[in-house]
């Protein structure tokens, strides 16, 4: 866990896992929007000159996807490790609940 942390619920991290999903998404999308992105530029026969400017730094911008996704990977380990320690409350499995009919 980073300094900079705080411990959080099983709840709050399945929400945080969904936003994590949702801004690598965005991210992704601004990438491959950042990379197409043309100005056309000029008058008569200079109308056909074309700049391609991204809006954001792609080394930044990939940087940031990075560790979204690493982040990511970290909190699903987490939670599974949680998962795998942690009973359910109020509620015993019973396995008559499988067995055949008669």
């Amino acid at each position: 866990m980073s300094s900079t942390g705080k411990e959080i619920t099983i709840n709050t991290a399945l929400g945080n896992m969904k936003y994590l999903h949702q801004r690598h998404a965005e991210l992704c999308q601004l990438r491959n929007q950042n990379a197409r992105r043309v100005e056309r530029f000029g008058y008569g026969k200079d109308s056909e000159k074309e700049v391609t400017t991204p809006d954001y730094d792609c080394k930044m911008l990939d940087k940031k996807i990075a560790a979204i996704a690493k982040e990511t990977r970290q909190l699903e380990a987490a939670i599974k490790a949680t998962n795998q320690v942690t009973l359910v409350k109020d509620y015993l499995w019973d396995d008559e609940i499988l067995s055949e009919v008669l």
